[in-house]
């Protein structure tokens, strides 16, 4: 019985090696986006949410200003994969930024964002859909914009393979309208009101979204990001070959 158990733990001691091995493979250095013109915001939620779970994946990863790295560097590809934290709508090179997130998922890449993209508007006027839907396109996702806050709604879909608990009804909801037409874009949270379904929080093959508030639970992040980063290698979806998981909290312009 011993020597059973020996082995036993012994094979559950490799399998964890080789699941810490292959991601460090899959995520070479992590580019943790933020913008310096939010204050400490960006750096904060990077250090507690995000770090975190990179430090457990053994991952190296680099902080990085986006609004001064887009004034000198042309594209994302020095990066395996991109987390960003945003917390507004507005990036001077929005269009720029956009068209590079479109070629980075056309390389292989995942892009992953809380809240919104963080990058609707340069400063002086607001970008036309097509750019905006050009890496969400990608995902399977299509952005049709129509903002609005919900006073009364309740949850349509919870999936709780990657939500930490049933999150309780706020008192109003902002939403956008994001539908998914991916075949393997997989719907983690939605709400719904009188009218329509609105989903929040979905994955793809090559990323997807937690749009506005949907991700927070009584002032916590309510989604498990180790199981996103497990669903990221997940064989069935395949191998890509950057990653990008873009986070951003609560409220957008």
């Amino acid at each position: 019985l011993e020597v059973i158990e020996m082995k036993r733990t012994l094979a559950i001691l490799i399998v964890a090696f080789l699941i810490i091995v292959s991601l460090s493979f899959a995520f070479e250095k992590i580019g943790l986006f933020y913008k310096a013109s939010e204050g400490d915001y960006g750096v904060n939620m990077h250090t507690k949410y995000i770090i975190p779970v990179l430090n457990d994946f053994h991952v190296d990863y680099e902080l990085i200003d986006v609004e001064g790295y887009m004034d000198v560097h042309g594209n994302f590809s020095e990066f395996s994969g991109i987390v960003s934290f945003y917390y507004s709508g507005v990036l001077k090179q929005a269009k720029e930024y956009l068209e590079n997130l479109k070629n980075y998922l056309s390389d292989g890449g995942i892009y992953y964002f809380f809240n919104s993209m963080g990058a609707f508007s340069n400063g002086t006027t607001y970008l036309e859909q097509k750019w905006i839907n050009g890496p969400l396109n990608l995902m399977g996702v299509q952005y049709s914009n129509n903002w609005q806050t919900l006073e009364t709604y309740e949850y349509h879909t919870l999936d709780m393979d990657y939500l930490i608990e049933k999150p309780l009804v706020k008192e109003k909801m902002p939403v956008e309208i994001f539908n998914l037409f991916g075949k393997n874009t997989r719907k983690i949270l939605s709400v719904k009101n009188e009218k329509r379904e609105f989903p929040m929080i979905f994955l793809s093959e090559n990323g997807g979204g937690a749009v506005f508030n949907a991700y927070i639970n009584e002032n916590k992040v309510n989604i498990d990001l180790h199981q996103f980063l497990r669903w990221i290698e997940n064989p069935i979806l395949g191998y890509s070959k950057n990653k990008v998981l873009i986070i951003k909290d609560t409220d957008t312009d």
